[in-house]
């Protein structure tokens, strides 16, 4: 995990708190995900091994397959990594957050109030295909991702193993957001921490 000072430290200073305070043994947990929907005929989710993974296409992966998790929403602050275990380098996957229209079969980022953050080519989409900009650096199998949400900001922001890459969108909707992951690929596999059980970060 990259929950660790820096990260923290970065936190802290968003919302004006001293960023010298003093932690021990930061380390994020990793409850056992619930995901509350998912492209099921794409994608399977592991609760135990907190992984969620694209099928391969002879067991029937069509993209873009979506996983949706159902965050706490009336936290101050969200933070929540994603290892990529299996899959290329770039990786075809887009990380992100929006709100939840009942569909999943999209990229987040490509549909109205979603953000999302592709792995291709480290670019961010903010609602649709025409907001695409550049934004930080390819990712894929080896990197950890960390998407910050400040619901008071209304901003969400990136970490790529543990290196803060900046606000990628403002104006976000505040409530009912939901953490979202898509799958462009076959045979991708992400290990989850979401620590979003409505506790703070154990320090």
């Amino acid at each position: 995990s990259y929950g660790q000072t820096h990260i923290l430290k970065f936190l802290l200073y968003e919302v004006g708190l001293d960023v010298n305070q003093t932690c021990q043994g930061q380390q994020l947990l990793r409850p056992a995900i619930d995901f509350k929907q998912w492209h099921r005929y794409s994608l399977s989710v592991d609760p135990e091994a907190n992984t969620v993974s694209s099928l391969s296409l002879e067991e029937g992966f069509t993209a873009p397959a979506l996983a949706v998790h159902e965050m706490t929403n009336d936290r101050l602050l969200s933070y929540m990594e994603f290892e990529i275990l299996e899959g290329g380098h770039p990786c075809n996957i887009t990380l992100g957050q929006g709100v939840d229209n009942g569909r999943y079969d999209y990229m987040p980022g490509s549909f109205p109030e979603t953000v999302g953050l592709s792995g291709v080519d480290g670019c961010c989409l903010t609602g649709a295909q025409s907001t695409i900009s550049q934004y930080g650096p390819k990712f894929g199998k080896g990197d950890t991702i960390g998407i910050i949400y400040n619901p008071a900001f209304a901003t969400i922001s990136y970490t790529r193993n543990g290196h803060h890459l900046g606000t990628a969108a403002r104006n976000v909707q505040p409530g009912k957001q939901v953490t979202m992951i898509g799958f462009g690929a076959p045979g991708v596999k992400v290990e989850v921490n979401l620590k979003d059980d409505g506790k703070p970060f154990e320090c």
